[in-house]
């Protein structure tokens, strides 16, 4: 596998090449940003029936499996050939200023992350400890690090859970629709059966998808599947429960709000690069297929229906095109799915490169003017919240300092006091007082005796 990914690279390249020397012009990559869906996982949820046993995922529901960790560490190994040995566009042991590794903050995009970062930079390739060899990592290993944030603050690779006009617009505009209604009535009878097998009262086709997913892992993983269901029974789920991935994430009525976010990630991002304002070289994004079928679908890198697979990756590449001036090149971009180019019709010449300010307005043709606005966001509520938290903040930061002072006033009070007593205390015992009678010292208590 490795091997003919590897040619397949250096066959694009070439490709690349001689197109660059026909047009007589040459590219340089500038940029490289990945979005990936992590690798093969056991189920989310099992079946009341048949498939229900939580000792077939040893690793736990839902987690990254061994197959998963080596799909993604396949996938850094094409990258480690490509953008490190064939094109020298990366260094070959981890440079901060080059790479930005993000995931979402789900176990298996962290670790398929991981695994990732582990095929592009293998045992070997780490720092040596310039104080005590000796004390270097084992093996020389290289750790990256990788960022995410919380689900409910993760708008670039999780925006459907924050989008509140998403599930509704999805039950409104999708599930209602004619395409969706046609293919719901053909399979009544199909998803009935396949509920009746697997212990289910009912099931619709926007359940279907988590049928699917069982029967999927199940699958793969060769365990076994109830008798009753057949391979036709199975490729057929399949097809449902891609069709429901599909419309629901990635139909024209929720594309903005799905693919939105991360589209306008690119275009900052390119833009930026064009200006020479860039950060990185290459930017790392680890997701679910939900994330990464909205972009692939408004970038056309994959057909009607089809719902990214296990360690599936969409690449979109930044190049300087050589011009007249060579302080000011023209920029185009490639954009590749699982390393195939992208025939990209929204462009003029309909070529696997598309000039910059062409792919930039197709974005804009996609992204969404206001994003929180399109997703029922009120941005003048939370203004308002804001306005209010911050209020509360300063009254109770004055009332904080009123305290103090009211403290300290009285504490300076009390202290001068009980100095004046201890003062005339003091006189009284050396028989100098002039406010107090003086007393005998066999008259004196004995807690002042004792202290004397």
């Amino acid at each position: 596998m490795r091997d003919s990914s590897v040619l397949l690279c250096t066959c694009l390249s070439v490709l690349l090449c001689v197109v660059c020397c026909v047009l007589g012009q040459q590219q340089q990559l500038r940029m490289v940003v990945q979005l990936n869906r992590h690798g093969d996982r056991a189920p989310n949820k099992l079946a009341p029936l048949w498939l229900n046993q939580t000792s077939d995922w040893p690793l736990g529901l839902g987690e990254l499996t061994a197959q998963g960790m080596w799909q993604l560490y396949q996938l850094g190994l094409q990258r480690q050939s490509r953008y490190m040995q064939q094109l020298g566009f990366l260094n070959p042991t981890y440079d901060s200023t080059q790479l930005y590794v993000r995931s979402t903050s789900v176990n298996r995009c962290l670790m398929s992350a991981n695994s990732e970062l582990y095929g592009m930079y293998p045992l070997g390739t780490g720092p040596i400890n310039q104080v005590n060899a000796n004390q270097t990592l084992p093996h020389r290993m290289q750790f990256v690090p990788v960022e995410s944030f919380p689900v409910e603050v993760d708008i670039l690779l999780r925006p459907n859970d924050n989008c509140p006009n998403f599930p509704v617009t999805v039950q409104k505009r999708v599930v209602t629709s004619t395409v969706w209604r046609q293919k719901e009535s053909e399979n009544e009878a199909f998803l009935q059966k396949i509920a009746n097998i697997f212990g289910y009262p009912s099931l619709s086709l926007f359940q279907s998808s988590e049928i699917r997913d069982v029967v999927l892992c199940y699958y793969d993983h060769k365990l076994p599947l109830p008798p009753q269901l057949t391979d036709s029974m199975r490729l057929k789920l399949y097809e449902l429960g891609a069709f429901k991935n599909y419309h629901e994430n990635a139909s024209p009525h929720v594309l903005p709000m799905t693919a939105g976010p991360f589209l306008q990630q690119l275009q900052t991002l390119f833009t930026h690069a064009s200006q020479g304002e860039q950060q990185y070289k290459f930017y790392l994004y680890s997701a679910h297929d939900t994330t990464l079928l909205p972009p692939a679908v408004a970038l056309e890198a994959i057909p009607q229906g089809y719902t990214p697979a296990y360690a599936d990756h969409l690449d979109v590449e930044l190049y300087a095109v050589e011009t007249k001036d060579p302080k000011h090149p023209d920029f185009a971009v490639r954009v590749l799915y699982n390393n195939d180019p992208v025939n990209m019709d929204y462009c003029p010449s309909s070529s696997s490169m598309c000039p910059l300010d062409e792919f930039l307005k197709h974005l804009d043709s996609i992204i969404p003017s206001n994003w929180d606005q399109l997703c029922g966001i009120s941005t003048s509520t939370s203004t308002s919240d804001w306005n209010s938290l911050t209020i509360s903040l300063l009254v109770a930061a004055a009332f904080a300092v009123l305290t103090v002072i009211v403290v300290s006033i009285s504490f300076g009070v009390y202290v001068r006091k009980h100095r004046g007593q201890a003062a005339e205390y003091q006189a009284l015992l050396d028989g100098k007082s002039t406010s107090i009678q003086q007393p005998h010292q066999q008259h004196l208590p004995t807690q002042y005796t004792n202290y004397c």
